[in-house]
């Protein structure tokens, strides 16, 4: 992933103001992100349970990005350093494994040259858009703040509790985003996957000398047995025979024979 650097972060303040343009940062967060829904300014680095609603939020909707160091009126003023570890590891109390997201310091020395970036600090958080796992609930709650078995979503420049129709849509985009991966699969993996299935299907199922003198044995005992209701109707090499022939109706599809 590209990164915003100094210089391009530095080219959003206008220096008349000594305020960030959000026009020209939306750019280049569009420029190096790919388009966001949604960009959030925090003044400072505030509570770790705080920062990981906001995570679960711009997750459930798409990605997003937060910087540090911002006022809201998109004022540079900077941040506090955290150490890096200390800070994932927070976040990670709330945050599924599953749910990535990226988080980077931009530095700037003390030199007139920055103006207001002089000597400041910003920490840029992204969250990129990943429907396949969602919707991304927290792991833990945390008071009012974080609640367990609530889906969290970014609505305008808030964070609410998702309604049935915000699940809705994020299911289906689940499911679109899904079936995308899957289809993006390229003819190597297609075969290299059939290559695999091959490997548990054996040539021949003959029967040993050993089973059919067990066999006979077994007839001639009556024994009361329970049905295991769980045991599958369907046997092993029939489950591999079925996903054989799917694949390589997928690799037909493939290449358009």
């Amino acid at each position: 992933m590209q990164r915003l650097s100094n210089q391009d972060f530095l080219n959003a303040l206008d220096f008349e103001t000594n305020k960030l343009d959000i026009v020209t940062l939306k750019r280049l967060l569009e420029e190096y992100y790919g388009e966001k829904n949604d960009i959030d300014f925090k003044k400072e680095i505030i509570e770790y349970q705080k920062i990981s609603k906001i995570i679960l939020a711009m997750a459930n909707n798409g990605g997003g990005v937060v910087i540090f160091g911002i006022t809201d009126d998109h004022k540079p003023v900077g941040a506090e350093k955290v150490d890096a570890t200390d800070f994932n590891v927070g976040i990670r109390k709330y945050v599924p494994e599953n749910l990535k997201y990226e988080d980077y310091y931009v530095d700037y020395k003390e030199d007139e040259m920055y103006g207001e970036f002089s000597g400041k600090t910003f920490l840029i958080l992204y969250i990129p858009q990943q429907y396949r796992f969602a919707p991304f609930m927290a792991i833990k709650k945390s008071g009012e703040v974080i609640k367990d078995n609530v889906i969290y979503i970014r609505k305008n420049t808030s964070n609410g509790i998702a309604s049935q129709t915000d699940i809705n849509e994020i299911i289906e985009k689940r499911i679109y985003e899904e079936y995308n991966d899957l289809s993006e699969l390229t003819l190597e993996t297609h075969i290299e996957q059939l290559k695999t299935l091959y490997k548990y299907s054996p040539k021949s199922i003959g029967v040993t000398l050993g089973e059919k003198v067990g066999n006979q044995i077994s007839q001639s005992i009556t024994v009361d047995n329970k049905i295991n209701e769980h045991h599958p109707q369907e046997s092993f090499n029939a489950f591999i025979g079925d996903l054989i022939k799917r694949k390589k109706n997928k690799i037909k599809q493939y290449i358009e024979v």
